[in-house]
């Protein structure tokens, strides 16, 4: 069996790490491109059928490439993300012992199907509901038009911000697991997490209203409830 833990130059880490960012360069570039030009119209097409109810419609020349654009370059984020963290692993692998390297594939497992959970989630509840609650503060008189540009932001940002949510359980298993914090203390200061994702909510959602912010944070209590109750349950009895 070949020794892992054999220490190399410095030189050699820098030119592994090289090309490692190099091939997930080369990964998020060639799939943008196949995004691009074979699956965002597709797409697009796909993502309209979420606001039946909402004429879309694009108010220059450019809106209609933006869109696609925008679409192409966040899946692509989104699918090059574990791809990037796999190369990670590998380039910090040697360096683990085993059983860190059984908790991190774990990790990055349970945090590949947490962001697929978030993004139907999203498109199948989330968006929906945020979407009906601020429709009714609008006048029966006024006809709801939605430049293509703002409505692809809007759904993708919601979905990433989702996904973002239903990480937590990932961040906390970290934040316990390495004793930087305790189930007691996270507990005990919820309240003050609560406001500050829901300020954060209201500075960097795509439509920065109370309606959306309060759908997010409500998602949020209810991960960060769950988490903590299966956390407390999962390292109480590895004790």
């Amino acid at each position: 069996m070949v020794n892992e833990d054999v220490e190399k130059p410095l030189i050699e880490h820098i030119l592994e790490l090289r090309s490692r960012i190099i091939r997930i360069s080369i990964f998020f570039v060639v799939l943008l491109i196949v995004i691009l030009l074979y699956f965002s119209k597709k797409i697009l097409n796909t993502l309209m059928n979420y606001l039946p109810k909402v004429d879309i419609a694009a108010f220059s020349v450019v809106e209609g490439f933006y869109a696609l654009f925008y679409i192409s370059a966040v899946i692509s984020i989104i699918l090059t993300i574990p791809y990037a963290l796999y190369e990670l692993y590998l380039f910090a692998k040697p360096g683990l012992y085993e059983h860190e390297r059984v908790f991190i594939k774990r990790l990055l497992i349970s945090s590949g199907f947490l962001s697929i959970f978030g993004l139907i989630l999203s498109l199948k509840l989330i968006i929906p509901i945020t979407v009906t609650i601020l429709s009714l503060y609008t006048s029966e008189r006024v006809e709801l038009i939605l430049s293509i540009k703002n409505y692809v932001k809007f759904l993708v940002s919601i979905s990433f911000l989702v996904c973002i949510i239903l990480q937590t359980p990932i961040a906390l298993t970290l934040l316990i697991k390495y004793k930087i914090l305790n189930v007691n203390i996270l507990k005990r200061y919820r309240i003050f997490v609560y406001l500050i994702f829901f300020v954060i909510f209201n500075i960097i959602s795509p439509e920065p209203s109370f309606i959306v912010s309060l759908v997010l944070t409500t998602l949020t209590i209810i991960i960060y409830e769950a988490s903590l109750l299966l956390l407390r349950r999962i390292f109480h009895a590895s004790q």
